[in-house]
């Protein structure tokens, strides 16, 4: 008859002044990555004097069988090795057996519990034999190095004390609280389980705490004026890495740059940068290259083609030609090939850019002078080159961000009394702003502003971005007249000019102009996206008295010219 008691034990690194003291600092100490399950396995009809097995519970046959839970394996149980055993201990039964192993309590077939055991050993326990491996569905433990192991039949959920195995009366009054434990296991989905809640629960607090933030915020800007240096203090504005002090090249660097400019004149035969190109390659020339024919130029009659990148068969040629020109050059350098290619590369860039404005000049030369063959007179401003463009593109978007974060700003300070008014903003975004048209480089006069409307935007959020515009002059003139300083809004004229761009998709439903819907088609309808849910724009009375002396269409008060009393004079504009 066979019986089976099961037997906990935790392992840690034990006290390396136990090592020492037994001669064995050259050995490494065991350690475990979870608790082990032993049974002591005893079987009187093969031996009566009964023979001690200790054998590990597989981690799958733990999760599925009568166990304890983690909490209750000892925590701090110690580890050492010895220097001395006795080999011969193994094939002894019984008593001996265990003795030989060093073990303060002995373990006899006589012992229904077994208490507190503390074994040491220097070789891996003789594991059970192939049939009672299959018979009991255990298998052997394996430990890699000589163990001390601290057993215990009823753990606790306390920590023992650190580096002492507990006492046969400690172990005793855990017996005492075993019906209260809780045996069930902690499965892998109860720890994603709990992951994920502290997860969402996190997230919720980091909203909630943002939230109150950002409300506080609001609530203590000022209700009335604010000096115009501080107006941007309560934008929205994303953290840009801080620009450090520019960095100057070293003067070899700068030499070697100055000589590829240099090289690329002389090769080109012009005497400045700004000198017109000559002998530039047409276009069915460039096609009709292929790397196959050789060079497509000489350094005699350097070709390139400016009007593709650098990375075209014939541009790539032409480098090679300049490589070799530049090496015969300059033959003192000291520069790779790699590093005179790729400056070359930046340089054709430039060249490229300038390229395309004298193509630009010319052609708009061209455009003034069949204007007078004509018989038109020629209007100064009206023809623009492409670099003019990009100027004014950027300015142009300049205007229009500006416009949003000042009306965005300006609702968040009246938040008390428009609640949805930031919102609103929000959702409109940039694109949402009407932008406008200038008429400055006329040279006539002060800059005039032309509003470019968008039809697809309803009437009332119209209204209310005009409301907030008012309450910006009105912040900026500190509610009485006294102007601060620094620079004003430029006066927006309403203009029969409509926008051609698109509307802003995803808008609430009351955002959208009736009629602009009405105009779309199904699939035009589909794309929009609008939301069905409202979002109040209305204007509070209050408001709208605190806004009325104060004309957006008025230049002596868009311009912060108007006198203590608020009169304007006739500089009102109707819009």
């Amino acid at each position: 008859m066979r019986s089976e008691g099961s037997i906990y034990f935790s392992a840690e690194e034990g006290d390396s002044s136990m090592n020492e003291s037994r001669g064995a600092t050259d050995r490494r100490l065991a350690r475990f990555p979870r608790p082990l399950k032993l049974s002591v396995l005893q079987d009187p009809e093969e031996d009566t004097d009964g023979d001690v097995t200790l054998r590990g519970y597989s981690p799958s046959q733990i999760k599925s069988g009568n166990h304890q839970t983690k909490d209750q394996i000892l925590d701090n149980v110690p580890l050492s090795s010895i220097e001395t055993s006795d080999e011969g201990a193994y094939g002894r039964n019984g008593k001996d057996a265990v003795e030989s192993l060093l073990s303060p309590h002995h373990v006899s077939d006589e012992d229904s519990d077994v208490g507190d055991k503390t074994i040491t050993s220097i070789r891996t326990p003789i594991p059970a034999n192939k049939e009672q491996c299959k018979g009991s569905g255990l298998r052997a433990a394996n430990f890699p190095r000589p163990l001390r192991l601290s057993l215990a039949t009823q753990p606790s959920r306390e920590a023992p004390r650190p580096n002492a195995p507990l006492s046969l009366r400690e172990a005793a009054d855990y017996t005492n609280r075993i019906d209260t434990i809780d045996h069930t296991p902690v499965t892998r989905r109860d720890l994603h389980l709990f992951k994920e809640t502290m997860e969402v629960g996190l997230t919720n607090v980091v909203r909630e705490t943002m939230t109150r933030v950002m409300g506080e915020i609001v609530q203590t800007q000022p209700a009335v004026g604010c000096n115009a240096d501080e107006e941007s203090e309560a934008l929205p504005q994303r953290r840009c890495r801080p620009k450090g002090l520019p960095r100057h090249r070293r003067p070899d660097t700068n030499l070697f740059h100055k000589n590829i400019r240099d090289h690329a004149l002389r090769l080109m035969h012009r005497t400045q940068w700004d000198s017109p190109f000559t002998d530039v390659p047409t276009k069915a020339e460039v096609e009709a290259y292929t790397p196959a024919l050789g060079p497509p130029c000489t350094s005699d009659r350097f070709r390139v083609d400016l009007s593709g990148v650098p990375g075209t068969d014939w541009n790539k040629s032409a480098s090679q030609v300049f490589l070799q020109s530049f090496r015969d050059a300059y033959p003192d350098c000291t520069k790779s090939s790699k590093d005179i290619c790729v400056a070359w590369e930046r340089h054709f860039n430039r060249l490229r850019q300038i390229y395309r404005d004298q193509q630009e000049r010319a052609r708009l030369a061209q455009a003034e002078l069949a204007r007078t063959a004509a018989g038109h007179s020629a209007t100064p401003g009206s023809m623009k080159s492409s670099a003019e463009t990009r100027q004014q593109t950027r300015r142009h978007q300049e205007r229009k961000s500006n416009l949003y974060l000042r009306r965005l700003h300006v609702a968040k300070v009246y938040s008390q009394q428009h609640p949805t008014a930031a919102r609103a903003v929000e959702e409109l975004g940039m694109p949402g702003m009407s932008s406008d048209d200038s008429d400055h480089e006329s040279g006539e006069g002060a800059a005039r502003y032309a509003i470019v409307s968008k039809d697809w935007r309803s009437s009332e959020v119209t209204e209310l971005l005009r409301l907030l515009d008012a309450l910006h002059l009105r912040l900026r003139y500190r509610n009485n007249w006294n102007a601060t300083s620094g620079a004003w809004p430029h006066l927006r004229l309403v203009s029969r000019k409509s926008s051609t761009r698109a509307a802003v998709k995803g808008l609430p439903k009351n955002f959208y102009n009736r009629k602009f819907l009405v105009s779309l088609t199904q699939e035009a309808f589909g794309e929009l996206q609008l939301i069905e849910q409202v979002l109040p724009v209305g204007i509070p009375d209050g408001l709208r008295e605190l806004a009325k002396p104060y004309d957006v269409f008025n230049r002596r008060i868009v311009s912060g010219h108007a006198n203590v009393s608020g009169s304007a004079g006739d500089e009102t504009t109707a819009p």
